[in-house]
């Protein structure tokens, strides 16, 4: 049996599309396969037999192919310290030219800038006017009496002693007078006037006076110049501060002189 079922395999190897049944006794000892249908049909059934060469053969999958890895450049270790310094110059360099370049619109376009201009210098005291010079805003005619300005001897300050209507405040003369020297004018016209004194140890001129050092001063009371019978009365004022000094003043701001 064991031969005859190799050479009926043998025999239909080459057959691709043959159907071959197979034949059972009816007590099952026996197995037969032919290609006419068998003598008992209930046990008739057929067996499409594929051969080797019929079979669809097996795709096997293809391996991956592998992932080419990044090289890896080894780091040159001999001379590290020199790339480190060389890395470092560089950055360095991009940084400089960061912070060096053109900072405003002018720049970029290639306008130039004006330099900035230096600090004013600071004027010596001598460009402060001489004691006695005096600014007169008088426009009226009349009698006129003396005024003299003494300046504190142990002062380091010059002053600018102004005199204003005191109705009104209209200005009517500046007298200029300098450290611990004394100042006199004969124009004073007659009147009650309210006096007001700037002080600074640096003269910028008449516009700024002082600059930000610029202290003023401003009496409390009329300052008079008066006619007594014959005799025309002027006035002298002395700026140094005493507790018992009887011409009082507040202190004010710059742009009340």
């Amino acid at each position: 049996m064991r031969l005859i079922c190799v050479a009926a395999l043998m025999m239909f190897a080459d057959a691709a599309t043959a159907n071959v049944f197979k034949c059972v006794s009816h007590d099952g000892s026996r197995i037969t396969y032919t290609d006419v249908p068998c003598n008992v049909p209930v046990v008739a059934r057929p067996t499409p037999l594929v051969s080797e060469r019929n079979k669809e053969p097996v795709q096997t999958l293809k391996p991956n192919k592998p992932i080419a890895e990044t090289p890896v450049v080894p780091i040159q270790t001999s001379n590290g310290i020199a790339a480190l310094i060389e890395k470092f110059s560089n950055q360095l360099s991009l940084f400089w030219e960061k912070i060096s370049a053109p900072r405003n619109h002018s720049e970029k376009m290639g306008h130039p800038i004006p330099p900035r201009m230096p600090p004013r210098s600071i004027a010596p005291d001598q460009d402060f006017p001489k004691s006695g010079s005096v600014i007169d805003y008088q426009k009226q005619s009349g009698d006129s009496a003396k005024f003299t300005v003494n300046s504190d001897q142990n002062g380091t300050e010059n002053c600018v002693v102004k005199l204003d209507t005191w109705v009104g405040e209209q200005p009517v003369i500046e007298m200029f007078v300098r450290a611990r020297e004394r100042a006199e004018t004969q124009l004073v016209k007659l009147g009650e006037y309210r006096v007001k004194i700037a002080c600074g140890k640096h003269w910028y001129g008449r516009e700024q006076m002082f600059g930000r050092e610029t202290r003023v001063s401003v009496g409390q009371s009329p300052l008079r110049f008066w006619r007594e019978g014959n005799t025309l009365n002027g006035s002298v004022l002395t700026l140094t501060k005493v507790i018992e000094g009887n011409f009082k003043t507040n202190d004010s701001y710059f742009n009340r002189f």
